[in-house]
């Protein structure tokens, strides 16, 4: 490649920043950081490895390999050298011809780009490794393999924050879920009651169930301000973030009177 390892590394920044919207659906995250590394570098097959409970490896997304490659059990990368590289969470190149991983450092020489079989970081978290960023290389063969390796690091960094802020609204889904299963109890109980002191069940009933879905729509409005407030009030991008259609997020926020106050922010911003 005729550009430098900064450059590049800012060329895939820019192009990965449009497509944060879709860290809800973590697969679909990673399968499009691989195609931006595609479209900029000299990147030609490489895959995302996760490890499930148990141990299982999953390929969680991958680039440039046949349907039945896809398809194996471990995906396109050899499971016996990705299950050490979790004991040695370090870059690592894989020589043609050979199972195990090779874990460069200052004492031996790097292979040359054609030794190379495939190459890969592992993605950390806290220094314990989420998964593997596998690829054939990032550069072309005039580009030294200890380039790639270091380019490599840098892009298994930003899946690794993909990855962490999947968690982060998975978590937040989890704790709207359990807020309504609450309310869903609660309205139970008071139904029950009611029943119990001999007040008419069909309009104590109307009432409880006309207070829950106050309740309801204020929790939604709140998730939609806080989606707006994290995207700038930029309604296409908390669209994204929230799993909604642009046109859903128009009606939401006409239905929750809030376009005043994303012209406003709208306006401060400006």
């Amino acid at each position: 490649m005729d550009f430098s390892l900064q450059e590049g590394q800012l060329q895939v920044l820019a192009q990965f920043s449009q497509i944060l919207g879709q860290a809800l659906d973590l697969d679909r995250a990673l399968a499009a950081f691989l195609k931006v590394l595609s479209r900029n570098l000299a990147l030609r097959k490489g895959g995302v490895v996760l490890r499930e409970g148990g141990g299982v490896l999953r390929l969680a997304a991958s680039l440039g390999f046949a349907p039945q490659e896809r398809e194996r059990e471990n995906g396109p990368f050899q499971a016996a050298a990705l299950n050490l590289v979790w004991r040695t969470p370090r870059p690592f190149v894989v020589l043609r011809g050979r199972l195990e991983p090779r874990f460069p450092d200052q004492t031996q020489p790097l292979p040359a780009k054609g030794e190379v079989s495939f190459m890969g970081a592992p993605i950390l978290s806290g220094g314990s490794p989420l998964g593997v960023l596998c690829v054939d290389r990032i550069f072309g063969d005039e580009v030294p393999v200890a380039q790639d390796l270091q380019f490599l690091e840098f892009a298994a960094g930003i899946m690794a924050q993909v990855m962490s802020l999947n968690r982060q609204v998975r978590r937040r889904e989890e704790g709207l879920r359990q807020e309504i299963l609450s309310l869903r109890r609660q309205l139970a109980e008071n139904i029950r009651l009611l029943k119990l002191v001999g007040e008419s069940s069909g309009t104590r009933r109307k009432r409880g169930e006309q207070g829950f879905l106050s309740r309801l729509k204020e929790m939604e409005k709140r998730e939609i301000l806080a989606a707006l407030e994290r995207n700038r009030w930029i309604q296409s991008q908390a669209a994204m973030d929230l799993g909604l259609t642009l046109r859903q997020m128009g009606y939401r926020v006409k239905q929750f009177g809030l376009e005043k106050v994303v012209k406003e922010h709208r306006r401060s911003r400006a």
